[in-house]
Formats: C-alpha cells, sequence, structure tokens
C-alpha cells in the first residue's frame, strides 16, 4: 500500500510552500483578480517537488514516487481552501458592535453563494460535516486582521483542478465586490457603520437564514445544494462586478451543475 508522509518531514513550516502540522500549505502572492491568483498558486504547484528535495533528505528514488493529493479531509486531518479578501480598513482590525453585523453578512453571502456550490464538487463531506480534528470547514468561519478578512469554509479538494480554483475565487470576489457595493452608500463611505445593522443587511443583501444555510452545509446528502444552484446563479448575473468574473462564475456553476469529478492528483491537473 501507498504510505502517508506528513508534509513536517518534508518541507520547513515557513515559506511560500510549507508545512502546517501534517498538512502542506501553499501561501501564494496577492492578486486583484481570479486569474492572477490561479497563476500564482499554479507557480507554487510546480515548484513543490524541488521545494521537498531542497528542504528534505529523502532520497530521489523515493520523492519519484510521490503523489501529490489535494482533498478536504484525510485521515483525521481537515484541509482548508482559505480565501484571503481585502475589505475597506473600517471592517478590519478587531471585531467590533460596529463592523462585526456586516463581516457576519458577508460570511453569511460567501457561505451561501460560493461554499454551497462547493457542496456537488467535494470529493468527501467529512470537512464540512466537522468530522476530524478541531472540526474546521463550519459554516460562517472566518478570521479577522487588519489586512484581511481569512474566509475559513472551504475545502482544499478544491485546490485539485485550477477550474476549480479559479470559479470558487472569481465568484468570492464578486459577492465581495457587490457587498461592499451596496453598503458603501448607506453607511456615508464607511463612516457611519452604525447605520448597517442586521435588519438594515437583510434589505441591503437578502439572504437565507442562516439555519437554512448552515443545514445546506451540513447535509451529507448534496440534494439541496444541488436544488439551489440555479437561484445562486440568477442573482449572481444582477451583481454589478459579474461581467469582470463571468467566466469563472459560469464555469463554476456548470462544473457544480455536473458534479463534476477531477482526479485529486493536483500535479497532472495543473500541468
Amino acid at each position: 500500500g501507498k504510505e502517508v508522509v506528513p508534509a513536517g518531514q518534508l518541507l520547513s513550516h515557513q515559506g511560500s510552500i510549507g508545512s502546517d502540522g501534517a498538512l502542506a500549505e501553499l501561501r501564494p502572492k496577492y492578486s486583484l483578480t481570479e486569474v492572477g491568483l490561479t497563476q500564482n498558486i499554479r507557480s507554487l504547484i510546480k515548484k513543490i517537488p524541488n521545494e521537498i528535495a531542497r528542504s528534505s533528505s529523502i532520497p530521489n528514488h523515493v520523492r519519484e514516487r510521490f503523489s501529490y493529493r489535494a482533498t478536504s479531509h484525510y485521515g483525521k486531518n481537515s484541509a482548508g481552501f482559505h480565501i484571503h479578501l481585502g475589505l475597506p480598513k473600517a471592517l478590519l482590525g478587531r471585531k467590533s458592535a460596529l463592523n462585526a453585523p456586516s463581516l457576519n453578512h458577508l460570511v453569511r453571502a460567501l457561505d451561501w453563494y460560493v461554499s454551497v456550490p462547493t457542496v456537488p464538487l467535494e470529493t468527501s463531506p467529512a470537512r464540512r460535516l466537522g468530522r476530524g480534528y478541531g472540526g474546521y470547514g463550519k459554516p460562517g468561519d472566518y478570521r479577522l486582521s487588519r489586512v484581511t478578512l481569512e474566509y475559513r469554509t472551504p475545502g482544499a479538494s478544491l485546490l485539485r483542478h485550477p477550474k476549480l480554483t479559479k470559479g470558487m475565487l472569481g465568484t468570492a470576489l464578486a459577492v465581495t465586490r457587490e457587498f461592499i457595493s451596496r453598503i458603501r452608500s448607506d453607511s456615508n463611505e464607511f463612516s457611519a457603520l452604525e447605520k448597517i445593522t442586521p435588519k438594515a443587511l437583510e434589505s441591503i443583501m437578502p439572504l437565507p437564514s442562516p439555519a437554512k444555510v448552515k443545514g445546506i452545509l451540513r447535509d451529507e446528502n448534496v440534494k439541496p445544494a444541488m436544488s439551489e444552484l440555479d437561484s445562486l446563479r440568477t442573482d449572481i448575473r444582477t451583481f454589478a462586478s459579474y461581467g469582470y468574473h463571468k467566466e469563472s462564475i459560469e464555469e463554476f456553476f456548470s462544473l457544480a451543475e455536473e458534479q463534476a469529478r477531477f482526479s485529486t492528483e493536483m500535479m497532472e491537473n495543473w500541468k
């Protein structure tokens, strides 16, 4: 059988290609577009074998038999495809009574428009069902810094093919840009965030209840997610920035509708 080698034995913790415990982690340079970021990710994936050769003492004849898998759950490990989103400064930093309602609503929008379409594309539901260490992948999972909002719900199996990566990133950008555009005027360029209450947000960007979104993302059956794809795509087509991301979004939803299956072997898919 195949032996699983923890990434920590092969890669240093630091760097653009590093390890996070047993898992390998890619840390690409940022980009303002999904196409640019996908290209940055591709350049890192191509460098993985050389980085392992540089960082470890594994013999060449052993390394040549390695396979590199992109999966959201393996054994008891849960692997994420975290998306770092640049937001207006007023929304970043620490969560407070002022920015928390907007952030929570944006993340629910990302759960709805971005993560629901990934359900039919996942190779295993274990991550989104909360199985494994830490329960990673739960709906509404994000971290906030002074630089970005890190959206943490999507799983790493979306990294297994560039079409999935680009599609998910393009959809996330369109949703985020739409949300920011809608609250910009209502908050006087974010200087009056106290006006952006949970009640106001339900009018600014109507969304299903948190319970409904969570229920679909935590359902082992993919049918509830599949049944929402048409309406999700129709909504996104009305977003102001849809035209900028049209190709990525349309391909993403087409793949979700087909329940497209790609090999988990990254190197072959990202050639």
